[in-house]
């Protein structure tokens, strides 16, 4: 039995390369090259899948809010987009005719310049302001202030007479426009104007047959929209609905007939010094009215 050279009592320790490299499992020490390169593969191979679904998730995202906007909100962005681009503006229809048993004019409309304005296409609206309201005779301030809108349409007056019209064209004058509307002219003057009437600024019948018959005269105004650039500059238009003119009322009276009733009414009032009269002239076959006439009258 050989002798140990030990102390009686102790542990025989064995080498530690013996033993075997007690960090190796931790730390993938000692593991062969083929394991290594699994182990890294499989790693990719994690980040390219989870990589994968983050896209997809991140891609059906755009899709879904894609379809939202294309499918489901189509048409309120669609009329969002025309009300940036798009205006419209009412164009009153012509007014009927109104015309003795004879066809003779006793009310008619002619064609007047109305003034409007595109507020975004002026650079000065107070020197614009200015030069409108000396020329049209209207309050200075309320001119500038329909045109530092900075947007849309304005008018600026409406069925303006001739002889400004016409100076106001001459300036030619940027972001100020003319637009023709009717107004209503009596040729023959005060005869006949109770039974005839008369009508306010927009052509709406006050009073007599302008009144009694407006459903029939007015008509069925018109739509226009007008294309706008950004900055609000019309470059085209079309009509959504054309106006349709009011039909024309032929009346039983006969304007010779009305001058003479009216002329001797005025003798008759002269004679007798009578403050008011009237006449009234039948068909007698008929009872068909052929004349009225009423002192105190007036000239629509």
């Amino acid at each position: 039995m050989a002798a140990s050279s030990q102390p009686p009592g102790s542990r025989r320790l064995r080498p530690l390369a013996a033993q075997g490299n007690l960090f190796a499992p931790a730390m993938g020490w000692g593991s062969s090259p083929a394991t290594q390169a699994r182990a890294a593969l499989a790693g990719a191979r994690r980040k390219v899948l989870w990589f994968c679904i983050l896209a997809l998730v991140w891609a059906g995202a755009i899709f879904v809010r894609l379809v939202y906007l294309q499918v489901v909100k189509h048409d309120f962005f669609e009329d969002k987009a025309r009300q940036q681009h798009q205006r419209t503006i009412a164009v009153r229809a012509g007014r009927g005719l109104v015309l003795d048993r004879r066809g003779r004019e006793m009310a008619i409309s002619v064609p007047v310049d109305s003034i409007c304005a595109m507020p975004a296409e002026i650079s000065d609206p107070e020197a614009v302001g200015d030069i409108l309201a000396r020329i049209l005779g209207l309050p200075r301030a309320e001119v500038v202030k329909k045109l530092s809108v900075g947007h849309g349409f304005c008018w600026i007056q409406r069925l303006v007479d001739p002889e400004k019209a016409e100076r106001v064209r001459a300036l030619n004058l940027r972001g100020i426009y003319f637009q023709k509307e009717s107004k209503r002219y009596y040729p023959k003057g005060s005869t006949a104007a109770h039974l005839i009437g008369v009508v306010g600024l927009y052509q709406v019948g006050l009073a007599g047959i302008e009144q009694a018959k407006e459903e029939d005269l007015q008509g069925r105004p018109g739509v226009m929209v007008v294309e706008t650039d950004a900055r609000q500059k019309q470059f085209s238009g079309h009509w959504s609905q054309p106006p349709e003119p009011g039909v024309n009322i032929v009346l039983t009276i006969d304007e010779r007939i009305q001058y003479v009733a009216e002329r001797e009414l005025n003798a008759a009032i002269s004679r007798t010094g009578a403050k008011a009269g009237s006449i009234v002239v039948l068909e007698p076959n008929t009872g068909a009215l052929l004349a009225v006439a009423n002192y105190p009258t007036f000239n629509p």
